[in-house]
């Protein structure tokens, strides 16, 4: 359940027309469609306009002069919250999830270490990780609009859309007589307020206490008790690690759970429910991450003692799993267009019936089997409420089984009864339906969102929000009396001209979105001077047909180059075009190379997204030194991309297979180039070591060729550079090295320095972390090498396969946030290389990139 709005290169919104689940930020919704859509449309009206000094450069750079899309995070999301909620009868500030939010916060001082620059970053480690800027955007523009309402919505935004980038205190200040941060300090302390109030209330009804169930961190996701009760199987989402599934196994039934030690399963993604079928086996759902161009959750089976999974469903978007006392089925949640159903799967054939069909915008969720014949399950309507009705197998009919509870969710059948969690009282606490009658058996400060039952201890466990995030906790099942918490009152939304929209299903002219609607100017430091770069793009709505274009200029070489190319991915196997012009530098001769290549393409995916292939042709025109080199024919590639995979564990690795044919006729060079890279990642703890092994063969390249046509290295891990090479030799000059065939490897190691985590108020820059890397990297060529001894005239000299050439360094690693927006990451560099005839010796280096500049941890060009 998600939606996107972008202005690049047209305003333009997605929606994934997908229900929300139960665990989802925004699962308190009413009108899911409506709501979706007021949030991306308020981030289309928030970054249109652009006036005043920007006038004048909408006709030169087009579309991509948007000032306002340059405010922070949590601007833009924050306004987009507020507009959601206060053009619904619902929205993430009318959420009992946001309300217990703030008072997590306030029982562990939280609010204290925040401020307006740490609210803005979405990629951090901090607890609520991504919903940051929504959640502390959406409550200070609550308070904004408390005071100015929507005529003080459009005076920012107006305001921001003609002043320079970055300085939005000015203009707040006008408004609230404070800047951006001391007016979030204002908003926070009335949340702060609104929760000290309810935590009071709750307290003066009996809270329960409860304890950890397991020792150290992680977000608790998905888990259950096995039937015996001596097993706890469940999820724990580990900070820059992901999701994983552990085991604790009691040794006897007075066992904690607590002082059992944990083993880990598998990891995974997006699991949201587990069901067992008996005690060493188990059903659970998952993200199926590998399959290529779709996003959905399929049904899986664990066996504990074989340690093996199988695939229960391909393809039907299937979650939520119960299976039956007897083990023989399994009830299911299928996802469909703006709806679901619920579904029954035969675990011996795996043959699939629907048992009941949600209408449009009705969400089915949670079902339970309460006995053999009879499921249990969560119905949404379009109000918000959450009722739970039962189904019968046998009768095929669906009647309300539970009055009392009105907003009901998670369902659990339990020896203890059925557990279910409700927030009739405005905080979610758990329930036990048993004998026909409803008891509320906890009363937490803050929220539960999923419960069981350990019937050897007798106590209830869940995932109970803590200051921290959802952890593990277990108090004892008893009766409770939960306080009714007020919700947050908001004005009336306004009333719809007609809830009847016709709704049109229609395809589209791709090529009419395909001429260019804006230019990025751009500029890159480089060895020796700067590369000033423009780029431009366009794609469909839907972004099957993909052209780009970009020309730049060098002031060392002072040369232009270009390029151009287009996709076409309506079809299984993805077409691709591309023509560019460009220049090679090789900086330590100071050589010039000026080259053409032509392309022609087809690729797609082997099995998974991760591994893919390529086939297609090449022609190529380089003018060198003395000559014009003409080369024309077939190329292949297969890779795995594995450091992309969300699977990964401790290691990754990347491994990738090429081969250029170039044809013999008349006025072409005829002979093959074969390359392979190899790649490896390796976790220890926050250190990583990282190792790649790349090599390239020409065997048939004349030697007189290799300094116009063979492979070089490159002397820095640059973003962008003129020497246009894979092959990173950090110590010596970009081209000091070129060869018909090479041999580079790279050995890095990463450690953390510090945890910055730091920003400056409204000054568009935010210290994330500084790293520092030790490396070591190494290159033979067979070709020719740059000597600038004393006793050599200067010039390339003959360089064979088994001589190596050694480079060793450090570098230090500041990854930031720049522009609000931006991952920027600057490194600073002393390289050393080990033969000084060669310009090795001692080096300064500084480069920077987007997102982090590792030359193995990070994506092969």
């Amino acid at each position: 359940a998600n939606g996107l709005a972008d202005f690049l290169p047209y305003p333009h919104i997605v929606i994934f027309p997908v229900l929300p689940t139960q665990a989802d930020s925004v699962d308190e919704y009413g009108d899911w469609p409506l709501e979706v859509i007021i949030h991306e449309y308020a981030h289309i009206l928030n970054m249109y306009p652009a006036h005043g000094i920007y006038w004048p450069f909408k006709y030169i750079f087009g579309s991509v002069v948007r000032p306002n899309a340059v405010l922070p995070r949590w601007y833009l999301e924050g306004l987009a919250v507020n507009i959601e909620t206060r053009y619904t009868d619902h929205g993430r500030l009318r959420s009992m999830d946001t309300d217990a939010t703030a008072r997590a916060y306030v029982l562990g001082d939280k609010f204290r270490t925040e401020d307006i620059a740490s609210v803005n970053e979405a990629e951090g480690k901090k607890w609520p990780y991504g919903s940051r800027p929504y959640l502390f955007g959406g409550w200070w523009w609550d308070e904004a609009h408390k005071r100015k309402g929507t005529e003080g919505i459009y005076t920012l935004n107006q305001n921001f859309s003609r002043r320079l980038p970055f300085f939005i205190n000015g203009p707040i200040k006008e408004q609230f007589g404070a800047t951006a941060g001391e007016f979030f300090h204002q908003a926070i302390n009335t949340v702060s307020t609104r929760a000290r109030g309810q935590i009071e209330a709750i307290k003066a009804s009996a809270p329960h206490t409860s304890a950890d169930v397991m020792d150290g961190s992680g977000d608790a996701g998905a888990f259950a008790v096995s039937p015996s009760g001596m097993k706890l199987v469940y999820w724990l989402g580990l900070i820059d690690k992901g999701s994983f599934a552990f085991v604790r196994e009691r040794e006897n039934a007075t066992q904690s759970f607590k002082d059992v030690k944990a083993k880990k399963l598998f990891r995974s993604v997006g699991t949201y429910r587990l069901s067992w079928i008996h005690d060493d086996s188990f059903v659970f759902d998952q993200i199926d991450a590998r399959t290529p161009h779709y996003n959905y959750r399929d049904l899986f089976r664990y066996d504990l003692k074989t340690e093996k999974t199988e695939r229960l469903t391909t393809g039907a978007r299937a979650q939520e799993p119960a299976v039956s006392p007897n083990g023989q089925h399994v009830a299911f949640i299928q996802n469909d267009g703006g709806k679901n159903r619920l579904s029954l799967m035969n675990l011996s054939d795996k043959t699939i019936r629907v048992l009941v069909s949600g209408n449009l915008n009705q969400r089915l969720a949670s079902p339970e089997f309460l006995s053999d014949t009879e499921i249990l399950f969560n119905g949404r309507s379009k109000k918000g409420d959450e009722k739970i009705y039962v189904y019968n197998i046998t009768t095929k009919k669906r009647q309300l089984w539970n009055t009392q509870l009105l907003s009901a969710q998670s369902l659990r059948r339990t020896p203890a009864g059925i557990l279910v969690t409700d927030a009739g009282t405005g905080v979610r606490n758990v329930y036990q339906v048993s004998g026909g009658q409803t008891q509320a058996v906890s009363n937490t400060l803050t929220g539960i969102q999923f419960a069981d039952y350990d019937p050897h201890a007798k106590t209830l466990i869940v995932n109970e929000l803590t200051p921290d995030g959802p952890r593990f906790k277990s108090f004892p099942l008893q009766k409770s009396t939960p306080v009714k918490i007020e919700k947050t009152e908001y004005e009336a939304a306004l009333a719809p001209d007609t809830e009847k929209i016709k709704i049109r299903e229609a395809g589209f002219w791709p090529l009419s979105y395909m001429m260019p609607r804006y230019l990025i100017p751009m500029i890159y430091p480089v060895e020796g001077g700067v590369i000033i770069q423009g780029v431009t793009s366009a794609r469909d709505p839907i972004g099957r047909n993909v052209f780009g274009l970009s020309g730049s200029f060098d002031s060392i070489t002072n040369k232009t180059s270009y390029g151009v190319g287009y996709s076409n991915s309506s079809l299984p196997t993805t077409i691709g075009l591309g023509y560019s012009r460009f220049v090679t530098y090789l900086g330590a001769s100071g050589r010039l190379i000026e080259s053409q290549d032509a392309s022609l393409a087809f690729s797609g995916n082997l099995g998974t997204r991760y591994t893919s292939w390529s086939l297609g042709g090449l022609w190529s025109q380089t003018d060198g030194r003395f000559t014009t080199h003409r080369r024309l024919g077939p190329a292949a590639s297969v890779q795995y991309s594995g450091m992309q995979s969300p699977y990964n564990d401790r290691w990754s690795w990347h491994g990738e297979l090429a081969h250029q044919q170039f044809l013999e006729q008349d006025g072409y060079l005829a002979y093959g180039r074969s390359y392979a890279h190899v790649a490896s990642v390796v976790g220890l703890g926050r250190h990583k070591v990282g190792l790649q092994v790349r090599g390239a063969v020409a065997p048939d390249l004349p030697l007189g060729y290799v300094i116009d046509l063979g492979d070089r290295n490159v002397g820095g891990n640059y973003l962008v550079s003129l020497a246009n090479s894979q092959f990173l030799l950090r110590g010596y000059p970009s081209g000091t090295f070129v060869g018909r065939e090479i041999i580079n490897a790279n050995l890095e190691w990463v450690m953390p320095a510090s945890d910055l985590t730091r920003g400056f108020g409204t000054f568009p820059l935010f210290l994330r972390n500084l790293e520092l890397a030790l490396f070591a990297d190494t290159m033979a060529v067979d070709g020719a090498a740059y000597s600038i001894s004393n006793d050599k005239t200067k010039g390339y000299y003959r360089s064979r396969i088994d001589e190596f050439y050694t480079g060793a360094g450090g570098e230090i690693r500041l990854n930031t946030s720049v522009a609000y927006h931006v991952p920027l990451s600057f490194t600073f560099g002393l390289y050393y290389g080990l033969k000084d005839d060669y310009g090795g010796g001692l080096a300064p280096f500084v480069g920077v990139g987007l997102g982090g500049l590792s030359p193995i941890s990070k994506k092969t060009p």
